[in-house]
């Protein structure tokens, strides 16, 4: 047999016998500069029958993949190809990507993010795209498709289901569901999407699909009024919506989410079909898709493997009920009946927003020109933030410098952030609200959970997250109750006082508990009297103190002299800091203190040894800071319904947590607030010694509308009051 590394044609489309086995594969991607194969060719040995190449060598002009057209011309090519020279072949492994894969199924919906590793049915062949290798840590997916092309045979028929149910679910340990709507036609607002199907599943064989709405409705009814101790879905939040009021009461606090622990423990893709492929012996949902025929995902047999995949992931990860598990599972129910209430828009603002957005943006734009002596939005920004000082050391993929959001601010250029949130007013926020606004003019909103690798929250549709801390955009948030308004509880130095926390540096926490620690280490850095700092100053002493807890150092003079001197003042809160960065780099991944697990084997890839240092020390910051936040709002949303507010919690955004006040019920949400602080004080002080010195405290401020909460008195809180409590 000639050796596979010998056999290389690219540029054209004939095949090469190789060998007498059972399988053919199929190139898609081209090859490196020497030609060779894949590695995992020498785990398919024996058994590889001939080698086949879809890429052409001679690209178009400006075009980085083949054309479609070309594509589809060469898997015509390919089956005949197999069939003449291999006709014992019984398995095609496909390694390309999305492109190619809708060439095989041209009507599958699907990506190959989704389908690497299912068991295709193409004629009288087994076909498993595998996974393209651009990255060291997605190896570990390719390996197990090919794992899965030795192994895995495709089942005779799809999973049986039933057409009928038990009359109670009374004494059922664990139910999956999972519903199928018609979302895609739709749009955003999942208030809009209807259910279309239904499945059950209560055993590692029992399951049933409804599709009549009455059934579906009894079936709601029936899990509420006797809801297992273990109701498990892939992405609650989503499901949740369709479930009702009552369905979602019933449940809360038996709500299980194999998305929220797959992202819980690190996982880099989430997707359920994803994980089916990884983590079960499942043949994937689109195992039962025939070559030009519309897939339908309320097709029984997707319906099915849904369900099985679901029930064997939480099988597996059934034990694994961290902190951060069980508050997430938590803040699933509650932001899904966030979603649904939405937030009320004041529409006589919504007119005149862009004007004043337009404003702004010119206004900013002109400090930072001034500023920075060149147009903030040209090419020459980099150079001159450079001349400053600042020091990039964060890269796109493609290694261009990377200027997002959060590079800005971990570099203390909050200036630039609020330009760009200007800039987009009109096409990132007015087009949107009006296209999302609802009839009773409340808008959508979707906070995502886990979505972000620090463990931080995500929005979309509408994405208040975005909004600035300066202009107009707040002011459209407002009450939607006569006479009602809006309030805001912001946490302060909630990231500062979790590294605080970590390290247990009763130092640094007597100085997080000064008037202005930011003043004070600029003082003592630059020996000056507080009094005599500049802001200036102040900015180069705080732009440290946050870029060190966020792995990075100093960028100038100034921040220097304050990084030299913060060192010599917290040298405990620097070596936990140290020994983070050494346990990431070493372990490839870092841990909240709640069990919020980063894998860090894709920074490695992208960005390198430093980045995974510094990333093991951001994310763990950013994740606990993050879920003190999440769990001071699950738990005043408890109290407030336990008590029968008519008041709500809006959303929760980044270290705050806005409400809908209902009129005369402030003085009761904030004495409900106070409650929650004292419980979490009494839990952090179990786990953390110095929270006993160091509270997490917040302020919260009311008016009309989001906007103005910052001018409205302020109420303080802090974890330290009422330690009996």
């Amino acid at each position: 047999m000639t050796h596979p590394g010998t056999i290389v044609n690219l540029g054209t489309y004939q095949g090469k016998v190789i060998g007498d086995g059972d399988i053919a594969l199929v190139l898609s991607v081209p090859l490196d500069k020497k030609g060779s194969l894949p590695a995992f060719v020498k785990d398919i040995g024996p058994r590889l029958a001939s080698v086949h190449y879809m890429y052409p060598e001679l690209l178009p002009v400006g075009k980085t993949k083949a054309p479609l057209k070309s594509l589809r011309t060469a898997w015509e090519r390919v089956q005949r190809e197999i069939k003449t020279l291999c006709p014992q072949v019984k398995r095609i492994a496909v390694l390309g990507g999305t492109d190619v894969l809708r060439v095989l199924v041209p009507k599958l919906k699907g990506d190959i993010q989704d389908a690497h590793g299912t068991l295709f049915s193409i004629g009288d062949w087994v076909v498993v795209p595998l996974f393209p290798v651009n990255w060291a840590h997605q190896q570990q997916w390719q390996d197990k498709d090919v794992k899965r092309l030795l192994k895995l045979e495709r089942p005779s028929e799809p999973l049986p289901h039933k057409s009928w149910l038990p009359n109670t679910f009374a004494g059922v340990d664990t139910l999956v569901i999972d519903v199928e709507t018609d979302g895609e036609s739709k749009g955003p607002d999942v208030s809009t999407h209807s259910l279309t199907s239904m499945g059950l599943q209560w055993s590692d064989t029992e399951r049933a699909i409804i599709t009549d709405h009455d059934v579906m409705s009894w079936v709601i009814k029936m899990v509420a009024e006797s809801p297992p101790d273990n109701v498990v879905m892939h992405n609650a939040q989503y499901d949740l919506t369709f479930m009702g009021p009552e369905f979602r009461a019933a449940t809360y606090g038996r709500i299980r989410d194999t998305m929220l622990r797959a992202r819980s423990r690190g996982e880099h893709v989430a997707t359920l079909k994803h994980l089916g492929v990884y983590y079960t012996r499942s043949p994937g949902n689109y195992a039962w898709a025939v070559a030009g025929q519309q897939h339908n995902y309320d097709d029984p047999a997707y319906i099915c493997e849904d369900l099985d995949i679901t029930w064997r992931l939480f099988k597996l990860w059934r034990n694994e009920n961290t902190q951060s598990v069980e508050l997430y599972e938590k803040c699933s129910t509650m932001m899904t009946e966030q979603s649904v209430a939405g937030t009320a828009i004041d529409m006589s603002m919504l007119d005149t927003i862009a004007v004043e957005g337009k404003q702004l943006e010119q206004e900013l734009k002109a400090a930072l020109t001034e500023k920075y002596g060149c147009d903030p939005g040209s090419d020459d920004l980099i150079p001159a933030l450079e001349s400053k000082g600042h020091k990039f050391g964060s890269f796109t993929k493609t290694g261009a410098v990377s200027l997002t959001a959060a590079v800005l601010e971990s570099m203390g250029l909050d200036d630039i952030i609020e330009w760009r949130k200007a800039q987009k007013l009109d096409s990132a926020f007015v087009g949107k609200i009006k296209d999302l606004l609802r009839p009773d003019n409340t808008l959508p909103h979707h906070q995502k959970l886990c979505e972000a690798d620090t463990g931080r929250t995500s929005m979309t549709s509408f994405n208040w997250q975005q909004a600035g801390r300066k202009g107009p955009v707040r002011k459209l948030l407002v009450s939607r109750f006569e006479g009602g308004s809006v309030a805001s509880a912001d946490l302060s130095q909630a990231e500062l006082r979790g590294a605080c926390y970590g390290a247990n540096d009763a130092v640094f926490a007597a100085a997080l508990n000064a008037k202005d620690m930011h003043r004070e280490n600029a003082a003592l850095a630059f020996n000056k009297l507080p009094d005599d700092i500049s802001d200036d100053e102040r900015t180069d002493a705080k732009t440290v103190v946050f870029r060190l807890i966020f792995g990075g150092s100093a960028q100038n003079d100034g921040q220097r002299a304050v990084e030299a001197s913060f060192k010599q003042r917290f040298p405990k809160l620097m070596k936990w800091l140290d020994a983070q960065k050494s346990t990431a780099e070493r372990l490839g991944q870092c841990v909240s203190a709640w069990g919020k697990v980063r894998k860090l084997d894709e920074v490695l890839d992208y960005r390198g040894r430093w980045a995974v240092g510094r990333a093991g020390v951001n994310a763990p910051i950013q994740g606990i800071a993050s879920d003190f936040a999440l769990w001071l709002t699950v738990r005043v949303w408890e109290l407030m319904r336990s008590n029968g507010l008519k008041s709500l919690v809006l959303m929760g955004i980044h270290d705050a947590v806005l409400f809908d006040i209902f009129p005369g019920e402030y003085e009761t949400v904030a004495q409900l607030l106070r409650v929650a602080f004292a419980q979490l004080g009494a839990l952090l002080r179990q786990q953390f010694p110095i929270a006993s010195v160091l509270p997490i405290t917040a302020e919260m401020q009311v008016a009309d509308n989001w906007a103005d909460t910052k001018s409205g008195e302020k109420l303080m809180f802090s974890t330290n009051e009422g330690m009996d409590v």
